[in-house]
């Protein structure tokens, strides 16, 4: 007899509590990440994009922070945990002083460098967690 394997529903509070959870560990609890009240968490459906971070400004200021992951891509924790790890080094990149993100560049040295501490750490599968987008 077969098992027959269920999948979980992704809803913005299960993205705030994977993020907190992660917040939590090396190396993010070094970072000074923000708050889990202060990052905006939306599912999406996307079937081509696992997820992204946003940095929303107004004018020259900054307003907030959004993480969206998508429930078409998640069907497992371990995946949520790898995307949410993901978009939290973009995040990082962003308010880290000096900002390490290059723009027009996803995945630059500084974000490659930083990713190599998280998946050490959460023995995250490498090329997997950089060929997230």
């Amino acid at each position: 007899m077969g098992v027959k394997l269920q999948s979980f529903t992704l809803t913005p509070e299960m993205l705030r509590l994977a993020y907190r959870l992660l917040a939590e560990t090396p190396p993010f609890n070094g970072w000074n990440m923000p708050d889990s009240h202060d990052v905006k968490f939306i599912v999406t459906r996307s079937r081509t994009t696992a997820g992204h971070y946003r940095e929303w400004k107004r004018g020259r200021t900054f307003d907030s922070h959004e993480i969206a992951i998508s429930a078409r891509i998640v069907g497992t924790l371990d995946t949520l945990c790898n995307i949410m790890a993901h978009e939290m080094v973009h995040l990082y990149q962003v308010i880290s002083s000096p900002r390490t993100d290059t723009p027009g560049v996803e995945h630059n040295t500084a974000f490659r460098r930083l990713s190599d501490e998280v998946v050490a750490y959460h023995h995250f599968d490498r090329k997997m967690f950089a060929e997230i987008d």
